[in-house]
């Protein structure tokens, strides 16, 4: 089965509305980091704060690896909200002749970047896990 024999931008049906998934997607990635704006913006005032805190408590143990899981998760949930968007937000990737070549709605099958980068995220988990 080819991924091109699904409509984009994909949309969730509720009742007689509808709610585009990218959309839901967006909403939930950036809620997790903390903004609607940007998820940047929370990460790094978060992360100076946490320096700074650590610094005047004397605290010289390593906390970066509490911020692996919620990020991996957050970019796999932004990433299919990329995927679901289609052609809307230019994140899809070159043609292709592969059987798991996404069409995004111009009729072209396109290598999909975004799930690309999904099992890239999937497999540096298991990683970080053998580390702890």
């Amino acid at each position: 089965m080819r991924l091109y024999l699904m409509h984009f931008p994909v949309e969730l049906a509720l009742g007689s509305a509808s709610l585009p998934m990218h959309l839901l997607c967006e909403v939930l990635a950036y809620s997790a980091a903390g903004s609607t704006t940007s998820p940047t913006k929370p990460l790094g005032g978060g992360l100076i704060g946490v320096m700074l805190t650590k610094k005047r408590l004397g605290v010289t143990a390593s906390s970066g690896d509490l911020l692996v899981f919620p990020l991996l998760l957050g970019l796999s949930i932004g990433r299919l909200g990329c995927f679901f968007s289609g052609l809307e937000d230019s994140t899809y990737g070159t043609a292709t002749a592969l059987p798991w070549g996404a069409d995004f709605g111009d009729g072209i099958p396109r290598h999909p970047t975004n799930l690309y980068e999904i099992l890239f995220l999937g497999v540096l988990l298991p990683l970080w896990l053998m580390e702890r």
